[in-house]
Order: C-alpha cells, then sequence, then structure tokens
C-alpha cells in the first residue's frame, strides 16, 4: 500500500468513526494538521464528489447536542439551535430540496 492509499483509508476510518477530527487525530495518534492536509489534497485532486452534500444526522455522546455535517465540515448545534439554524440555511439557499 502506498502513503496516498494508506491516507485514503485513514479518511475513510474517520468518516466512519463519527468522530470530530481532533477526536479521532487524538485517538489515533495522529497530527490534526497531516490529516487536514490528506483531506484537501484527495478533496483538490477529485474535485467532483460522489458524496451527498447532506449526510445523515448523526447522535454524539452528549444527547443534547447534533452535529451536521456538510461533506468535510461540520456544525454542532443544540437541539433548541435546531430549527433556526435550518430556517436560516434555508433561506440562503443551502439546503438540498432534492434530498
Amino acid at each position: 500500500m502506498n502513503k496516498s492509499e494508506h491516507w485514503q483509508a485513514v479518511i475513510e476510518q474517520w468518516k466512519a468513526s463519527g468522530l470530530t477530527q481532533k477526536q479521532f487525530c487524538a485517538k489515533e495518534d495522529i497530527k490534526v494538521a497531516t490529516l487536514h492536509y490528506w483531506i484537501k489534497k484527495f478533496r483538490t485532486d477529485n474535485s467532483v464528489s460522489d458524496e451527498p452534500a447532506f449526510l445523515p444526522i448523526r447522535s454524539i455522546s452528549e444527547p443534547d447536542f447534533i452535529e451536521l455535517r456538510f461533506g468535510l465540515a461540520a456544525i454542532r448545534l443544540t437541539i433548541q439551535q435546531l430549527p433556526e439554524t435550518l430556517l436560516i440555511l434555508q433561506r440562503k439557499g443551502l439546503l438540498n430540496a432534492s434530498a
């Protein structure tokens, strides 16, 4: 396995983990900057992504919070913040109505 294949596998492990990048890197003893580098490299190399714009909402350890993931970006909100945030995203045209 070459270096690129190794980091593709690491990134897939991070995505499947449900952890933030910081949490995953601490658990795997990886520098966050290194993970960021490879994520950016693969994003640049593969300008067209086959990932949906919105990923499913995953439960995290604190039940009063949810995390919305948009590709590689994430927003962590309280349950109370969710409705207003979704309205703002909709008004800005950032919600995918066809999903």
